[in-house]
């Protein structure tokens, strides 16, 4: 009886392989058991030495033979074609209009330390799990359960959470969220399909990867690249979803990178990404620019978005709105406002800050603002902190803009 992976003629030559007249018994751990110099040779067991082979060729990480899960994936070829529509679906995205994010594909969005990339993610998980229903203004499609890797400082990612979840969603998070708390067992370049086993544990049909540095050692080597990519894979074949957040090279001469190979690591990591999002700016800057490096279908922005570190929000801007930044952060000086509308420090005097002075004034002129006038310096408003007019006078000083704790 053959092995039922192989064809009648693969069999035969697997028993003459390993046949009597060709095999030492020295060859294999159980060949003796089979194998008899002074036996004749009609004596040979056929079906006893194919389990053998079977049984063998399980153990062997490298072998062709077939576990339920591979043989899951063996479709018919009208199976295969016709088995998802012809349109794409999105995850993350509107139907015949922008797509960030594509069922069956993985999403990776790089960005330099601080510039929202897990403020994005948590919003993108509120939204898959139904708290909300969409993120920077374009639809998210539902997940069964949710399972984020927090693997990047965890502390740090519950409190960005909490930013966004209260005592009323513990229901909701209980039902369908599950949280790795540290890093996973082994390294992802070992173990290639850990991401896909734990998302089956808990039941899950999207995972968030936050972030790839702390899955993987060696992501510049094209091999862990490789396994990476496969542990995607595998998820993606499985129906399940995977957002990656992952680091950006540093700027050269201060200029924002603009490509894929300017992603950290090796080629392999975005090669088997289906959309890969880059946001720029300032480490806790309240505005970033999102790029579309690599589309599910046509390319979406670039667009200007601002983050609200307090609420945990982002939204694309429309232009600065100064009063909106005041009611966020009452009390700012002009240096504040200015870092929140170029996406970077900018030195008193200079163009940019005197353009985002001159905002703040014209606030005030129109009675929208005021200015604390205790605090004005050589006739102009330089290092004075401006409120918006419907703020109590006696309200206390409580200004917390931290231009360094973005995540």
């Amino acid at each position: 009886m053959a092995a039922p992976w192989k064809t009648s003629d693969e069999a035969e030559s697997t028993r003459d392989q390993f046949s009597p007249e060709k095999t030492d018994s020295k060859s294999h751990p159980d060949a003796e058991r089979y194998v008899d110099d002074d036996a004749p040779s009609d004596d040979f067991d056929v079906d006893a030495f194919d389990a053998l082979v079977r049984d063998a060729n399980v153990r062997n990480h490298d072998s062709a033979s077939l576990t339920e899960s591979t043989r899951s994936r063996l479709l018919s070829g009208g199976d295969f074609v016709f088995s998802t529509g012809p349109e794409l679906e999105p995850r993350w995205g509107a139907p015949g209009g922008d797509v960030l994010w594509a069922r069956g594909e993985s999403l990776l969005v790089v960005a330099p330390p601080g510039a929202g990339k897990t403020t994005i993610a948590i919003q993108l998980g509120e939204a898959l799990i139904g708290i909300t229903d969409n993120v920077l203004g374009l639809p998210v499609l539902p997940a069964t359960k949710v399972l984020y890797l927090a693997m990047d400082r965890p502390r740090q990612i519950s409190r960005a959470m909490r930013r966004r979840f209260g005592d009323e969603h513990r229901r909701v998070l209980d039902e369908r969220l599950v949280v790795l708390k540290g890093p996973l067992p082994t390294d992802l370049s070992k173990q290639s399909d850990q991401i896909l086993n734990l998302a089956r544990e808990a039941g899950a049909d999207v995972v968030i990867i936050d972030s790839l540095k702390d899955a993987c050692a060696k992501l510049t080597d094209d091999e862990s690249g490789s396994m990476v990519n496969r542990a995607i894979q595998l998820c993606n074949a499985a129906d399940i979803d995977v957002l990656v957040l992952h680091h950006q090279r540093k700027g050269q001469g201060g200029i924002k990178p603009n490509k894929l190979e300017d992603v950290y690591g090796s080629t392999w990591l975005t090669a088997g990404a289906g959309s890969v999002i880059l946001l720029w700016g300032e480490a806790g800057s309240e505005v970033v620019e999102l790029s579309h490096l690599k589309q599910p279908a046509d390319p979406v922005g670039p667009w200007t978005i601002e983050h609200d570190h307090h609420r945990g929000t982002s939204k694309i801007a429309r232009g600065f709105d100064a009063l909106a930044f005041l009611r966020a952060h009452p009390g700012a000086t002009v240096s504040d406002a200015a870092h929140a509308e170029h996406a970077s420090p900018q030195k008193s005097g200079t163009a940019p800050w005197k353009r985002t002075e001159r905002r703040l004034r014209k606030l005030v002129a129109d009675g929208l603002a005021r200015v604390d006038a205790r605090q004005r310096t050589n006739g102009t408003f330089d290092g004075a902190r401006y409120w918006p007019a419907d703020t109590p006078m006696d309200t206390d000083f409580t200004m917390d803009i931290d231009h360094g704790q973005g995540v």
